[in-house]
């Protein structure tokens, strides 16, 4: 199942969003800020935006 596309009326309120993906925004900051670092034993995976939180937690 897709998503439905942005509204006209949507689209008319908030220009920026024309030709943007659903549910992102903005141009990609907080999926461009994503970094990890590993050894043989462990991982560590995260972000250094502070409202990357929000979307790990409010499932």
């Amino acid at each position: 199942m897709s998503w439905s596309s942005l509204s006209d009326a949507y689209l008319k309120t908030n220009p920026k969003r024309q030709g943007g993906k659903i549910l992102q925004a903005s141009a990609g900051g907080l999926a461009a800020s994503i970094g990890a670092d590993s050894v043989d034993f462990w991982v560590a995976i995260g972000s250094n935006k502070v409202y990357a939180a929000i979307h790990h937690w409010w499932h």
